[in-house]
C-alpha cells in the first residue's frame, strides 16, 4: 500500500484539481496545467481561494474582459498571461455550457475557508461561556451556506 501512495495521492489530487479548474474529463496535460496555475501564484501574494473563485467567474464568460478580475489579484501577470490561453483551449476540448461549468467550479471552490483558530475561538466561546454569537457568525462559512 505504501509503495503506491504517491501515485494514488497524485491521482486523487489531480481529480480534485480538474474539478477546481472546470474540467470534467481527463487529458494528458492536466497535471502540468494544474501545477502551472499554482506556479502563477507563487511570489505574487495571490490568495489561493480568491484565485480559484475568480477563475470560476472567468469560466462563465469569454472575451478579453472575462479574466479581468482574476488578473487584478496578480502584481505581475506574465505567467498568468501565458497560462490562460492553455486553460481556455483545454476548456474548449470538452464543450460545456459556461454557466454550468462555472457553477460546478464554484461548488468546489469555496468563498470562505474557515481558519482553525477562528473556529476554535467560536467553539470555546459557546462551550466555555455559553456565548453562541461567534459560532453563529462562523456557522455559514463552515457549512457551505455562503458558497453562492
Amino acid at each position: 500500500m505504501l509503495g503506491t501512495f504517491q501515485d494514488r495521492y497524485q491521482h486523487h489530487w489531480l481529480q480534485g484539481m480538474r474539478r477546481k479548474l472546470g474540467l470534467a474529463q481527463d487529458a494528458a496535460d492536466d497535471l502540468a496545467l494544474a501545477t502551472d496555475f499554482l506556479e502563477t501564484m507563487q511570489g505574487q501574494g495571490v490568495d489561493y481561494t480568491q484565485a480559484f473563485r475568480r477563475l470560476a467567474d472567468a469560466a462563465a464568460h469569454t472575451g478579453p474582459a472575462a479574466d479581468a478580475d482574476l488578473r487584478k489579484l496578480y502584481a505581475v501577470d506574465a505567467a498568468l498571461n501565458a497560462w490562460l490561453p492553455r486553460w481556455r483551449a483545454r476548456l474548449q476540448s470538452e464543450p460545456r455550457d459556461p454557466a454550468q461549468r462555472a457553477r460546478a467550479m464554484r461548488a468546489v471552490n469555496p468563498v470562505y475557508i474557515p481558519r482553525n483558530h477562528k473556529v476554535e475561538e467560536a467553539l470555546d466561546a459557546a462551550v466555555e461561556h455559553g456565548n453562541y454569537a461567534p459560532f453563529e457568525i462562523c456557522l455559514p462559512c463552515c457549512s457551505g451556506l455562503s458558497m453562492s
